[in-house]
């Protein structure tokens, strides 16, 4: 089978996941779905703002101005990824028959670059939260089915069956990972609180931080979160590098308000053997898998409320009461720390795994 994907936001090839940048949740999707088509022995072809054919993973990647290509080489089918134009769309079904899918990532349609065409056959979500919030505008004649993202392949098998996680573990380090909207403005707060009871606490942020378009906004926001005790700002850095400090962290600190449609940091985290305190926002509980701990939010199923209060009381509570089961082995049925790490990480590395996301695609039109 043959999937054309075509995405109109970014420039990059198929192994941008493995370079030392950061990568969105899209993007990432996407490469590592191509990849496991092409090693499945499908054809993947990835067009998008690249300047210059290039081929990575087993994946060509082409220019948008190459879609012509798709009249004498004809997919099985195309799939929009993330955003789309009904000007590309139209496009593309003059230059061939094929079934047009829309990858939907976002947390609702809208009028200008995410928009329910009836030109295409499936709309495709990445999450019961998300296929509940948009479903009901689909068009009539319009299939639509979810299908899940899955973890990083840097982030799989990390830990061999029946080794000591615990001890692979700093029990004392924290980390924030994500843009800004992803609850970075909590973190100030959260982190007084939880450094007052565990002064040997240490964060490290991975994240960008932007709080505007003021420059001096920016920076100011970046030299309090700096000078806050205990804290490394290290920035945003690629997949790997990453999934090397979660190996060896111990909590991922979430105070999330965003609509998430599908956290992949969330399940890297889960999957890393990290204890995760994040809220019960959108589709975080649904990616979480019954395996973090979800602190209430206001308006946790609202698609637009994206900044909004959060108790940092509960938050900072919440978080202290998994260090103290980390510290103690306070887990129900006589659990050891090391028993809930083995059962999340062993849940993630079964059920959220690329290759079985590829099945899916597969037998979408297979």
């Amino acid at each position: 089978m043959h999937i054309a994907f075509i995405d109109i936001a970014y420039e990059y090839r198929a192994d941008r996941p493995a370079h030392d940048a950061p990568l969105g949740g899209t993007t990432t999707a996407l490469c590592f779905l191509a990849k496991e088509l092409a090693a499945a022995g499908h054809t993947a072809t990835i067009f998008n703002r690249t300047q210059v054919p290039e081929l990575a993973w087993g994946v060509p990647t082409l220019p948008l101005t190459e879609l012509t290509l798709l009249r004498s080489n004809t997919p099985d089918v195309v799939v929009f990824v993330g955003r789309w134009t009904p000007t590309m769309v139209q496009a593309v079904r003059e230059y061939t028959t094929a079934p047009r899918v829309a990858w939907m990532h976002q947390h609702q349609f809208d009028d200008q670059f995410v928009q329910p065409l009836p030109d295409f056959s499936h709309i495709v979500f990445v999450s019961d939260w998300q296929a509940r919030q948009c479903a009901p505008h689909v068009p009539a004649g319009t299939e639509w089915l979810v299908i899940r993202n899955a973890i990083s392949l840097f982030c799989q098998d990390m830990f061999a069956r029946g080794c000591d996680i615990v001890a692979q573990k700093d029990p004392h380090l924290c980390l924030y990972v994500g843009d800004t909207p992803r609850g970075l403005l909590h973190m100030p707060a959260v982190w007084e609180r939880l450094k007052k009871h565990h002064p040997l606490l240490k964060l490290e942020i991975y994240s960008r931080p932007v709080v505007s378009d003021n420059a001096d906004e920016n920076n100011h926001f970046a030299t309090q979160l700096r000078a806050m005790p205990g804290v490394a700002h290290v920035g945003a850095v690629g997949q790997q590098r990453l999934a090397a400090c979660m190996k060896h962290a111990a909590f991922l600190l979430s105070p999330n308000p965003y609509p998430e449609t599908s956290c992949l940091v969330l399940a890297d985290a889960l999957a890393a053997g990290m204890l995760a305190i994040t809220t019960n926002r959108a589709a975080l509980p649904e990616t979480a898998a019954g395996f973090a701990t979800h602190v209430p939010i206001a308006a946790h199923d609202d698609p637009c409320a994206f900044r909004q209060p959060l108790s940092i009381d509960d938050f900072a509570s919440a978080a202290l009461a998994q260090m103290e089961a980390w510290e103690k082995g306070l887990w129900p049925h006589n659990a050891t720390t090391n028993d809930t790490l083995t059962q999340q990480t062993v849940h993630f590395n079964t059920h959220h795994r690329w290759h079985l996301r590829q099945r899916e695609w597969g037998e979408l039109f297979g």
